[in-house]
């Protein structure tokens, strides 16, 4: 008669063996746990208190959690985090237009024309990447709030908030002038998209493309803008994209989609051409 076989958890090594990988099963379960923040109380982003999971509210793009009740709070209108002490450094700062700037956001704020420059020449040369090369020089100017709305007053497109403008002023000896004009303080990542958008604008006017319909001139200017920032991983790029393909304005928001559906059809080189002989899509 033949013996019984034995069971491997029979032997005393096996045994322990298989105790040491149960319990360093547990051991990487709760290290995960307690990485995912489920495992003990994480401190509330807002007001620095224990949160519990079931009334928490996660904000993934900046690792911040936060107590329900602090949802309808006051947010920053360029990063969109909720102003606080503890989330954003402080109460942070009223723009003239309305909108609030949190102090994180405001840390960053490019107010030196030296700083300026620097993000044109940057932002210049990504454009000469993608084919969309300036032939002449290109002013840049950082202006406050009040000279740029009456700047703006005798632009034809009143859709969304003000932040950049593009003029072109010719001379009677031939010349061309071709100045963009900022607005000063705004976070260094919207700045460099703001110029960037800008300077799409200048491209046109220098190369004396037709007369655009606002929809392709924005949208074109928005897509330019949206490449450039797309490849960034940090927090405050990746906002920018998201908020510009979620902007519902016609001219801005519409137009935006418009070009990025054209470039997907046809090829971003067939959009740069489409701008240099027509007027719309």
């Amino acid at each position: 008669m033949g013996s019984l076989a034995r069971s491997p958890f029979q032997d005393p090594v096996v045994r322990i063996a298989a105790m040491a990988g149960t319990l360093l099963a547990i051991v990487l379960a709760v290290v995960l746990a307690v990485r995912l923040g489920l495992g003990e109380p994480r401190a509330c982003a807002v007001c620095g208190e224990a949160i519990g999971r079931e009334e928490a509210y996660a904000e993934p793009e900046y690792d911040d959690v936060y107590h329900a009740s602090h949802a309808q709070m006051l947010r920053c209108d360029y990063c969109g985090r909720i102003v606080s002490e503890f989330s954003t450094g402080g109460p942070g700062v009223w723009k003239l237009d309305g909108r609030r700037m949190c102090a994180s956001c405001h840390h960053v704020a490019v107010v030196d024309w030296d700083e300026g420059k620097k993000i044109a020449a940057a932002m210049r040369g990504r454009l000469a990447q993608l084919g969309l090369k300036l032939p002449n020089e290109v002013q840049l100017s950082l202006v406050d709030e009040v000279t740029l709305k009456r700047l703006f007053e005798k632009s034809h497109v009143k859709d969304g908030m003000i932040e950049g403008l593009t003029q072109q002023t010719r001379f009677s000896d031939g010349r061309e002038e071709l100045e963009v004009f900022v607005l000063s303080g705004l976070p260094r990542a919207r700045c460099e998209w703001v110029v960037a958008h800008e300077l799409t604008h200048a491209w046109n006017y220098a190369l004396h493309t037709p007369v655009h319909a606002p929809r392709l001139e924005e949208g074109a200017a928005e897509l330019v803008a949206m490449k450039i920032m797309a490849g960034r991983t940090n927090p405050a790029a990746k906002r920018l994209v998201a908020r510009a393909l979620e902007n519902e304005t016609p001219i801005y928001g519409d137009g935006l989609r418009k070009a990025a559906q054209y470039e997907q059809a046809h090829g971003f080189n067939q959009l740069v051409r489409l701008l240099k002989a027509s007027k719309d899509f």
